[in-house]
């Protein structure tokens, strides 16, 4: 098949990407072009067009997108792979590719792949009112530690994050990730840093919980993968205050409770501290996405 050059994810190339995204609605978040343009820089990122589908290739994973637009049938997309494979000399495999598809062409993918998924890169997808709400006896702990953050920090308030505190939440981001028992993540950092350069010209939006005097204690930034659906790339709190992390959730799911319907909070990677808390919020649905290794090089 005939492929444009593979060229880096730019912001002006953003409206190719939402048309193309726009065919099957996904809700996952490689689906947002927020991300995509955000993790570029750390996944080397680049992308082509291929019989009017997008196709995104993570060339540091080895790892190529399930193509944005009208769906490939197996042979068709296992075509794209190869020819893909043979210009990048890579050994690419297929990855984020949706439940629905695997399961309607299982036979004719089990020709050409090993098929295979795992709880680690599900992502968690929670009813905005519900959380915002609290309700009900399994949201217990997170009321528990909401009064706590309110006891510790008596007058804070919730407040969008703008140019004029943009670099304070910067700060604190990466203040709360480098006092992780794993330390700094050098690829969240880089993450973080373009999310925050490109902040308007992403169009993402944020919240930060402010204490009385001013000073940010949590910073949470989103975004919309479809009209009924926000993302939250990004959520970070102040480790030595109690509640400050749950309380910042919470404060996001109201503060969009009255715009989107779904939050996706993306996932938790298999590391137990993120698994617990994640699964603490009580997600509705738990979205997977199922890889495609090839069977011959």
């Amino acid at each position: 098949m005939n492929a444009t050059p593979l060229q880096p994810v730019s912001l002006d190339q953003r409206s190719l990407f939402e048309a193309a995204l726009a065919v099957q609605g996904r809700w996952s978040c490689e689906c947002n072009f927020c991300n995509l343009f955000i993790w570029s820089g750390v996944y080397d990122t680049v992308h082509t067009e291929i019989a009017g589908r997008r196709v995104v290739c993570n060339r540091r994973v080895s790892t190529l997108l399930f193509p944005f637009g009208e769906v490939f049938e197996p042979a068709e997309l296992e075509a794209v792979r190869a020819d893909l494979a043979g210009h990048t000399g890579l050994r690419l495999a297929w990855g984020d590719v949706p439940q629905d598809y695997v399961t309607r062409h299982a036979d004719a993918l089990h020709i050409h792949y090993a098929v295979s998924t795992t709880a680690d890169e599900d992502d968690y997808l929670l009813r905005t009112a519900d959380l915002a709400a609290l309700a009900g006896r399994g949201h217990q702990n997170t009321r528990r530690l909401i009064r706590r953050f309110d006891e510790h920090v008596p007058g804070w308030r919730g407040v969008p994050i703008t140019p004029t505190n943009r670099q304070e939440a910067l700060a604190l981001a990466l203040r709360a990730d480098s006092a992780h028992p794993a330390g700094m993540l050098s690829d969240e950092a880089d993450a973080l840093q373009r999310a925050f350069t490109h902040f308007d010209a992403l169009g993402l939006e944020g919240l930060a919980l402010a204490a009385a005097d001013g000073e940010l204690l949590a910073c949470s930034l989103f975004s919309f993968t479809t009209p009924e659906l926000g993302n939250v790339h990004f959520e970070k709190a102040d480790r030595r205050i109690p509640g400050a992390a749950q309380t910042m959730r919470v404060a996001v799911a109201r503060h969009l409770a009255g715009r989107c319907a779904w939050l996706n909070i993306e996932q938790d990677m298999g590391v137990p501290g993120l698994r617990r808390s994640k699964r603490s919020y009580l997600p509705e649905r738990m979205l997977p996405r199922y890889r495609l290794e090839p069977l011959l090089s």
